[in-house]
């Protein structure tokens, strides 16, 4: 039996002008809440489709899980390759 697309998965993959963000974000954090329950050894996620980043915080405030995605991992490069000469105290 084939499933059919969901909103999101339509307007994606078929180039759609509109998205329903806010079904969309349900959709991700209904699939996050799924993940610790299944898995409790999980101690982060990683969000791997660049369409999902905009969805990370609430993913993150739902499971209490460190949430990764691509902007993340932009950010973490960046710092370590603009690194500055440590100003506190020791």
């Amino acid at each position: 039996m084939r499933r059919s697309l969901t909103q999101r998965q339509r307007v994606i993959l078929g180039d759609g002008e509109e998205l329903d963000v806010a079904r969309a974000r349900e959709g991700h954090v209904q699939a996050a809440r799924l993940l610790p329950r299944r898995h409790p050894e999980v101690g982060a996620i990683v969000l791997e489709c660049t369409s999902m980043p905009p969805y990370a915080a609430a993913i993150r405030e739902e499971t209490g899980l460190p949430v990764h995605d691509l902007t993340t991992f932009v950010g973490w490069a960046l710092a370590a390759e603009r690194r500055k000469e440590f100003e506190g105290w020791m």
